[in-house]
């Protein structure tokens, strides 16, 4: 898991940067372009890897927002039981995976090596003009080569992550079965109140 983590931020950075150029040229390109800068941020900016409230921020600010955050939350819990939750519980719970998942990146992103490579297949798969599939190979020294996919879909004339893969472990699978249980017997409001008090044991200095 730790190691699908430190992945999942060399996509996100490389992605989000990408796509702050003009989209009408290749993504992957500047997906490709990107990683060694990305990679050299990671390993040599010590104020941000060796600071944990300044990592949080640089997570907050910079990685969560280019994820569509919603639909991801929508995705966790499942069609059902999100229709059949009152609308103040989503919001809620949305700000809590959020916060969540702020946590646990800054966390694993502050232990990022910079051993690990990346390279791009270069086609893409289209879902359709605001669904884009990208995949390619994680490298890495002491291991072995796995694939890796992560989807992007178009909010608002933007683009957001919404699901990662690597090696058969994804995103959205991996925490709908993790708060399954908690969903089942008590809905998105639970999961909210659970994830509330995970968030302030986390913050507090806790696991």
């Amino acid at each position: 898991m730790k190691k699908f983590f430190f992945s999942l931020f060399l996509i996100i950075q490389i992605h989000c940067s990408a796509y702050a150029v003009e989209n009408t040229q290749s993504p992957i390109f500047f997906l490709e372009d990107l990683v060694n800068e990305v990679t050299s941020t990671l390993k040599n900016d010590l104020s941000i890897t060796k600071d944990h409230l300044k990592m949080e921020a640089y997570v907050r600010n910079n990685i969560i927002d280019q994820f569509d955050m919603s639909y991801l939350t929508y995705m966790i819990v499942g069609e059902k039981v999100w229709i059949e939750s009152k609308e103040s519980d989503r919001v809620r719970l949305i700000s809590e995976i959020s916060q969540f998942f702020t946590h646990i990146f800054a966390k694993t992103l502050a232990e990022y090596d910079g051993k690990q490579t990346l390279t791009f297949d270069q086609t893409s798969t289209i879902l359709n003009a605001e669904n884009v599939v990208l995949t390619g190979k994680l490298h890495d020294p002491s291991d072995e080569t796995m694939p890796f996919t992560f989807k992007v879909i178009k909010v608002a004339s933007e683009w957001k992550i919404y699901d990662v893969n690597l090696g058969g472990i994804d995103l959205i699978n991996t925490y709908k079965s993790n708060f399954k249980q908690i969903v089942a017997t008590g809905g998105v409001a639970k999961l909210a109140d659970e994830l509330h008090k995970k968030n302030q044991t986390i913050a507090a200095g806790g696991n």
